[in-house]
C-alpha cells in the first residue's frame, strides 16, 4: 500500500510537534552480516528508509563452492527492497571476485537525496519519493537529485543523461534475464510466480538466485550501485556456466 505519514512519523502520540519526530531516527545495525561483520547504515534521515529496505537474513545459507543446498521454502531469498546492503556494496551473497568497494551513490544523504529531492508537484520527489512523473502523457525522471553530482543544463547534456540511464538499465535487465534464464535452466526459479523451486541444488546455483532475487528485489534496475550491481550479476552469470547453464 501506498506510504502515509504513519509509516515514518509519531503521529497523534503527543498532540504536539514531537509527533512529527521520526520513529527509526538513529543508526541501523542491518539484519545481515557481511563477512561475518555487523553493517552499519548511519546516514541521517535516512536511517529511517533503512529501518525497513534491508535484506532478510536467509537461515540456514548456501557457502559459495560448498555442500549441495536444500531449498525447502518456495519464498526463500532476502525478500523485498534490500536497498540498504546493495547500495553500500556489502551483500550477504557474493561470488567470485572484482567488487568494487566505492559508490558514487552512497551518499552522506543517502535515500532522501534523490527520493526527497526538490519534488515535481505532488507527483515525484519530496514526501511522494517518486523519481518519475508524468509529463503530458510522457513518463519523465524527476532530476532534481541528480543535478548537484551531474551536469544536465542543457538539452543535449540532459539527453545524454537520460540515454545513459536507459543504455544501463537496459544492460542491467538483460544481464537480469541471462540469469533468470540459467536458473530457469537449472530448475531452481519459477519464473511463473516469480519464486524459488524447491528442491537440492548446487551451492553456488543458489546463491546465483539469492544475488538474482536481489537486484530483481531491489528495483532501480542497478542504479542504486551501479558497478557493484553489474558485477554481482556478471559472477552469478559466470558461476552458472561453470555449472553448465
Amino acid at each position: 500500500m501506498q506510504i502515509n505519514c504513519y509509516t515514518c512519523h509519531e503521529i497523534h502520540t503527543t498532540f504536539t510537534d514531537d509527533d512529527w519526530a521520526l520513529t527509526s531516527p538513529g543508526a541501523v545495525t542491518l539484519n545481515v552480516k557481511y563477512n561475518g561483520a555487523d553493517v552499519i547504515w548511519d546516514k541521517g534521515t535516512s536511517n529511517q528508509c533503512a529501518a525497513c529496505h534491508q535484506a532478510f537474513p536467509v537461515s540456514p545459507a548456501p557457502v559459495a563452492g560448498g555442500a549441495d543446498f536444500a531449498i525447502t521454502n518456495t519464498r526463500m531469498g532476502v525478500h523485498h527492497g534490500p536497498n540498504t546492503n546493495l547500495i553500500l556494496g556489502k551483500t550477504a551473497f557474493e561470488i567470485g571476485t572484482g567488487y568494487p568497494s566505492t559508490n558514487p551513490h552512497s551518499t552522506a544523504d543517502g535515500c532522501i537525496k534523490c527520493h526527497m529531492s526538490t519534488p515535481y508537484g505532488y507527483q515525484a520527489g519530496g514526501h511522494n519519493m517518486s523519481l518519475k512523473y508524468d509529463s503530458h502523457g510522457t513518463e519523465t525522471r524527476l532530476l532534481t537529485g541528480c543535478t548537484p553530482c551531474h551536469d544536465i543544463s542543457s538539452s543535449s547534456l540532459l539527453t545524454a543523461f537520460n540515454t545513459k540511464i536507459t543504455d544501463y538499465q537496459e544492460d542491467i535487465q538483460e544481464k537480469l534475464t541471462t540469469l533468470e534464464n540459467k536458473l530457469i535452466a537449472a530448475g531452481i526459479y519459477n519464473s511463473t510466480n516469480g519464486l524459488a523451486k524447491t528442491g537440492t541444488f548446487k551451492a553456488n546455483a543458489v546463491i546465483a538466485y539469492l544475488n538474482y532475487n536481489t537486484i530483481k528485489e531491489d528495483r532501480s534496475l542497478g542504479i542504486h550501485n551501479p558497478n557493484y550491481s553489474e558485477k554481482l550479476l556478471d559472477n552469478s552469470i559466470t558461476a552458472m556456466t561453470g555449472l553448465g547453464y
